[in-house]
């Protein structure tokens, strides 16, 4: 069993290699085939019929079933391995947008925080600035009640003037007089 499939497929393979490489070269029609090309067909039926007693029709059908057979089996490898590299694919792509959903996410933390640090220094340079305008503002106050205090020790230096030189005219008996310019009471 195992020489009748070494010879099927070597008959197969030469087959294919002639029709491809030698132009299309069928089982009765060989007149486009090079002299070795038609050589080797030649022997090659020949071992073949004389191996399985079969002729030339028979055995280019199981040549041809065969071929189909292994056409077969190619395109359902070629379809097992196409489903592979796009698992593949699909996998890199998954693993791919992993990394940048965690890089997102890192990103977003570090925002957050820095948004945090920067709220921090604002509510802290807040607070100075709140604390300076109070500083100004007790400042301000403590000025103006200054001013205050001066002013009413004017006021009152100035009614004290005022009532000594009022009792200095009344002890004198004199009207004061009125000043145009320089007048010098005393």
């Amino acid at each position: 069993m195992e020489d009748q499939r070494f010879y099927i497929y070597i008959y197969i393979y030469i087959y294919i290699y002639i029709y491809i490489y030698g132009g299309k070269v069928a089982h009765h029609s060989h007149n486009q085939a090079t002299r070795e090309q038609l050589t080797l067909i030649k022997c090659l039926e020949k071992s073949i019929k004389s191996y399985y007693h079969l002729d030339s029709s028979k055995g280019v059908r199981m040549a041809q079933e065969l071929l189909q057979k292994k056409k077969e089996d190619t395109l359902s490898f070629i379809k097992t391995w196409e489903e592979k590299q796009k698992t593949k694919v699909d996998n890199k792509a998954n693993k791919r947008l992993a990394i940048n959903e965690e890089r997102k996410n890192a990103d977003q933390i570090d925002l957050e925080a820095e948004e945090k640090k920067i709220e921090t220094k604002v509510e802290k340079h807040r607070h100075r600035e709140l604390e300076k305008l109070k500083n100004k503002e007790a400042h301000s106050a403590k000025i103006i009640e200054d001013s205050k205090v001066r002013i009413e020790a004017k006021r009152n230096k100035g009614h004290l003037n005022v009532e000594k030189k009022a009792d200095k005219f009344r002890n004198a008996n004199t009207l004061p007089t009125k000043c145009f310019g320089m007048c010098v009471d005393e």
